[in-house]
């Protein structure tokens, strides 16, 4: 494993490759080159330095996506949270999953938080992972109830090009 030092001078060698940043509060200064600043800051950065989409997971507190046309904020789904083992993969399975669909900003940090929200509301780290369905816009049709509380850890650092071309779903 590297060290965060290490992990973050690569990380930011292949920012003029890069589309899209995926990251946690604490790890998004990781990600930038020179002083950590704050959030909004950090992703402002980012984003002149030629990455066209930045979001920001904020634990229970859901998630932030910048654009150079602004931000949104997405709230935690809210379920009754048993493990958080997986939930961050998830939200970045989600989310990437929602881009290659054609969601917009809006859908994609919602399909996110709903991933996100099936991981941390089951044991394990792939055990709640929803499917296609057949229901309208392909949402996942594996349900679960929710129940007070907060999807939380919802995030590790991935930094990644979009420009890769879609995997199928694997079938329900």
């Amino acid at each position: 494993m590297w060290t965060a030092d290490e992990a973050g001078a690569l990380l930011r060698e292949w920012l003029p490759s890069v589309d899209l940043v995926i990251a946690s509060d604490d790890e998004l200064p990781r990600c930038l080159p020179g002083p950590p600043g704050g959030t909004a800051e950090g992703a402002a950065r980012l984003l002149d330095l030629g990455v066209r989409e930045v979001v920001v997971t904020h634990g229970a507190a859901g998630a932030t996506a910048f654009t150079d046309s602004g931000s949104r904020h997405r709230p935690a789904t809210p379920v009754r949270a048993v493990d958080p083992v997986g939930t961050g993969d998830a939200f970045v399975a989600g989310y990437l999953s929602a881009l290659l669909d054609g969601a917009d900003l809006a859908g994609r940090l919602a399909r996110a938080a709903t991933t996100g929200a099936f991981a941390v509301a089951s044991a394990g780290d792939w055990e709640g992972a929803p499917t296609r369905g057949t229901g309208p816009a392909g949402r996942a049709t594996r349900h679960r109830r929710a129940v007070s509380g907060t999807a939380a850890n919802l995030g590790p650092c991935l930094v990644t090009n979009t420009g890769a071309a879609p995997v199928a779903p694997p079938s329900s």
